[in-house]
């Protein structure tokens, strides 16, 4: 496999943990920089964490309500765990939006510390 190297720098950056607490909602889980709109964004790393009785699938990508487009593949998570992928585990894909997240609990999502919990490490890029 080749790699290339990206020759624009970047700014690798990360926003608090979002709470997933109403199934199938999109959440924004990453938001540009606002004077840097024309930047795009590579997800670097996403981390999940399952506090539920029951597994969770975590889809993330970009847009919200009925505009969500899932862009990486879907994460499972099993009851109490957690889950870090990252580097040749994503897709190298540069978006041009906020990063968003949704996700579906078997037994349904809780709040508080029953919540799924998601977390992206990003770098921007351009502007």
């Amino acid at each position: 496999m080749a790699t290339s190297l990206d020759p624009r720098p970047g700014i690798t950056k990360s926003h608090p943990v979002a709470l997933l607490v109403t199934a199938a909602t999109p959440v924004t889980v990453y938001t540009r920089t606002a004077a840097g709109m024309a930047r795009t964004v590579k997800v670097k790393k996403i981390f999940v964490s399952n506090g539920s009785t029951s597994f969770a699938t975590v889809d993330v990508g970009t847009g919200l309500a009925g505009a969500f487009v899932a862009s990486f593949p879907r994460i499972r998570v099993e009851a109490g765990m957690h889950e870090t992928i990252s580097g040749d585990a994503l897709p190298n894909l540069e978006l041009a939006a906020n990063v968003t997240a949704s996700a579906i609990v078997a037994a349904g999502i809780g709040a508080g510390d029953l919540a799924v919990r998601v977390q992206v490490e990003v770098e921007e890029i351009g502007g």
